[in-house]
Parts: structure tokens; C-alpha cells; sequence
């Protein structure tokens, strides 16, 4: 049994619902999935993913809401790399709340109808809010947005040098080990830019491993907002 079938066959047995991932997205597996399937180790992990989820299947009994979770479960499953994070930390909120005494009412994925000037959202220019859960507390209602604070540093250099190597590999026949200078040290708006611009980096750097056909690269990214510098050692 593969990662994908077994969040399948767990969604099935906990919520009752038949969730079907199609096509490529059946070879999907992230740490998150991949931990599930594990044998060997991730134990804890494992054990408390399975919990989780069986307490917000005792709390949630409507088809909609129960049908809703088990798609943010789908997507988490079919999401590659880091992405998988978001889908976990709303689980993790859902069941935080659940938990609470003081909190009623918990509502999965409610559209937001009331005045939205007043919202942070809008002041960062949005013109619509992304609801998770709203609930009650202490007789007033709260909506929130539900966000892992994971690194995009790592994610974006990741996904650069990864695809960097796979196409090396796949159309030079070279096989990559690349090495990334001040991963930690960009600024957010440096890591913002470099997302915008991630397929112009790659090609910019595909280009020069090409014409230099090196095996170790050692890539120094210089202002993220001009040109990518490329050393090879």
C-alpha cells in the first residue's frame, strides 16, 4: 500500500467517506504521508496523526462538515514537497479548538459576509478573506486563517536546485551536487522576489551548467532583483 492509499483507506474508516485521488497525483508522497506508511520509524508521529483525526471525527457529524475535512486531507496528500504543511496545521487548528471548552459553533471553511475594510486582509490590499473555521468564544464570534510557519527560505531554494538537478540529469546526463551560500541570511522581499523569478533563475543557471558542464556547482545568488551569479568549483 502506497502513501496515497493509505490516506484512501484512512479518510474511508475514520470519516466514512471515499475520497479518490486520480492520475499522477497517485505517486504523491510528502513527509507528511510518507511518515504514515513508515514501518520503521515516526511511531509517535503516526500514532498522533491517527488521533487527531479520529477526535475531529467524533466532533464533526454532518456530511458537509465531515466531507470538507477529508478533502483538506485529500490535498494534503497529493501535495509535494512542503505544500502538504498548510492542509496539516488547519487539521491541527480544527482539532486544537474541538478541544476547548470555551469555544462553541466550529464551522469548517465559512465564507466571510460581513464588512471587510476593517480586516487586515483588506489593509494589505485583498478584496476577499480566506476562512478556515469560525467558532464562538465567550459569545462572540471569531474567524481565522490558519498558517504553518514553515520556511519558504528552504522551500524556494529547494525547489530551484531540485529542478535544477533533475533537469541536468534528465538532459545533460550530469549528475548535480549543488551547494547554496546564505540560505538563511535573504531578506522576506529578496525570498518574494526570488519566487516570482523562479524560472527565470533556473534557466539563467541551466544555461551556465550547461556551457560549463561541471559536475559540483556551488551557487551564489547576488541580488535576486538584477542577475543570478553562478560559481562553479
Amino acid at each position: 500500500m502506497n502513501a496515497v492509499e493509505n490516506i484512501e483507506n484512512l479518510v474511508k474508516k475514520i470519516f466514512g467517506i471515499q475520497i479518490e485521488i486520480k492520475g499522477n497525483k497517485r505517486n504523491c508522497r510528502n513527509n507528511c504521508t510518507g511518515a504514515l506508511v513508515n514501518k520503521d520509524d515516526f511511531g509517535i508521529f503516526r500514532d498522533n496523526f491517527l488521533e487527531r483525526l479520529k477526535r475531529i471525527s467524533t466532533h464533526f457529524k454532518d456530511i458537509d462538515s465531515r466531507t470538507k475535512i477529508a478533502n483538506k486531507i485529500k490535498e494534503l496528500a497529493t501535495e509535494e514537497e512542503y505544500g502538504w504543511a498548510g492542509y496539516y496545521s488547519e487539521l491541527v487548528a480544527i482539532d486544537t479548538f474541538c478541544l476547548l471548552k470555551t469555544v462553541t459553533n466550529i464551522k469548517i471553511d465559512n465564507v466571510f459576509k460581513k464588512d471587510i475594510n476593517d480586516s487586515i486582509a483588506f489593509k494589505m490590499g485583498h478584496n476577499k478573506i480566506n476562512i478556515d473555521l469560525s467558532f464562538e468564544l465567550n459569545k462572540k464570534e471569531i474567524y481565522t486563517d490558519v498558517k504553518s510557519l514553515k520556511s519558504l527560505n528552504t522551500e524556494i531554494y529547494d525547489s530551484i536546485t531540485n529542478t535544477i538537478m533533475e533537469r541536468a540529469q534528465n538532459e545533460l546526463g550530469i549528475k548535480l551536487l549543488i551547494a547554496v551560500d546564505d540560505k538563511k541570511s535573504r531578506t522576506p522581499d529578496e525570498i518574494n522576489e526570488m519566487g516570482k523569478r523562479k524560472e527565470e533563475i533556473i534557466e539563467y543557471i541551466f544555461e551556465d551548467i550547461k556551457n560549463k558542464r561541471e559536475e559540483r556547482v556551488f551557487v551564489k545568488i547576488v541580488n535576486c532583483k538584477s542577475k543570478c551569479k553562478l560559481n562553479c568549483v
